[in-house]
This record gives structure tokens, sequence and C-alpha cells, in this order.
């Protein structure tokens, strides 16, 4: 999944999808490097609990574009 992090609580990020903006998910034991406003490129690891959103574990991870300053 490609998409950006809108949220982050702890250790915790909830992630859009940047095409299916109607997809979302939050990851737990997500590193530290990982910030709200940056887009990432991530994989999940184990179960995927399909609530709304869904939840998943961090997994391998790239960041695609970092939190754009003014």
């Amino acid at each position: 999944m490609i998409g950006f992090v809108v949220e982050c609580e702890g250790d915790k990020v909830l992630i859009i999808d940047s095409e299916n903006k109607g997809t979302s998910i939050w990851l737990s034991g997500a590193p530290e490097e990982i910030r709200t406003g940056q887009e990432v490129k991530v994989e999940y690891e184990g179960v995927v609990f399909f609530s709304n959103p869904a939840q998943a574990e961090f997994g391998d991870y790239e960041i695609v574009s970092e939190v754009q300053s003014n």
C-alpha cells in the first residue's frame, strides 16, 4: 500500500491509501521516523483485522516523500 500518514498515536499510525481514499488502516509497531504528512509505501505483517479502518502490524516500509514545510 502507498498512502499518507494522517495520524500518529504512540507506535500506531493511520494511513490513507493514495489511490483509493476510502481505504485506510491503523498499523501498530511503527518506527519513530514515521510522521504525520509523510507518504509511505508499507507492507503489513501478521493478521489483518478488517474493521473500519483495518488494523495490522507495521512491516517493511519505504518513505516515498517527506513532510512538506511551507
